[in-house]
């Protein structure tokens, strides 16, 4: 009899510690859930009016293609930007810092240039007209900022890809209806960007390369998610 009494207070104290931990373990998702929430509510919308993006067929690493630039044609630094809209690391990097990036152009000195290097194209081929149809909205004064905004917030805060259904949602919010002859030509050039840009080392997203254009150098290479502090000393480093 004593041993059948030790026998249910053994299982009475596991059947305890099974609670305890399962209690335990709801607690600490729940914590990281809020403060995960939290902190992406903290991601303040930047404001990109004022900042006219349009095409430049004459960059230093890319001439004789068509790539989207924000910034006076004058400056001295080229900053260019591959990305790829279903890279969730380009997601981070450009909801926390994409704000910041582009108000650096404001002195004169840096100018941006956004390069499509769809590196999830051969998984997921749709992301390559999701970049097209976000080109086909150069011209409209911030409007390609906005969109490649809204779609890396989407990435980033509901883990969803910004694909062709939502960029064309954001499309027609905007009054702007999908020309299927500029998003077919536009393709085109994304794929071809693919391509140049392996030519030139770039292997993964997101990347960024600062391109000095009085001396004809580039002088850094930054792979991968950096986050937002690095950046802006990188960014105000520049003589």
């Amino acid at each position: 009899m004593g041993r059948g009494k030790g026998k249910k207070s053994r299982e009475s104290n596991s059947y305890k510690l099974l609670i305890f931990f399962v209690v335990l373990a709801f607690i600490v998702s729940s914590i990281f859930i809020v403060f995960n929430v939290l902190g992406r509510r903290g991601v303040e919308y930047p404001d990109f009016s004022g900042f006219h993006v349009y095409f430049d067929s004459n960059t230093s690493l890319f001439k004789g293609f068509k790539v989207p630039v924000v910034g006076s044609s004058k400056a001295r630094y080229d900053v260019y930007i591959f990305h790829d809209l279903y890279c969730v690391f380009c997601a981070r990097e450009m909801v926390e810092s994409l704000g910041l990036i582009v108000n650096s152009v404001s002195d004169g000195k840096i100018r941006v240039v956004f390069i499509d290097f769809t590196v999830h194209a051969s998984r997921y081929p749709e992301v390559i007209r999701s970049h097209a149809l976000l080109r086909s909205t150069v011209g409209t004064d911030s409007l390609f900022l906005s969109l490649m905004y809204k779609a890396y917030y989407r990435l980033y805060s509901e883990n969803k890809f910004p694909d062709p259904g939502f960029l064309s949602s954001l499309l027609n919010q905007s009054n702007l209806r999908v020309n299927e002859s500029i998003v077919n030509e536009e393709s085109s050039i994304v794929s071809a960007l693919y391509r140049a840009s392996l030519s030139l080392g770039v292997r993964g997203t997101p990347t960024i390369i600062i391109y000095d254009r009085e001396f004809n150098t580039i002088l850094n290479v930054i792979e991968g998610y950096q986050g937002k502090d690095l950046i802006e000393r990188i960014l105000r480093g520049l003589p």
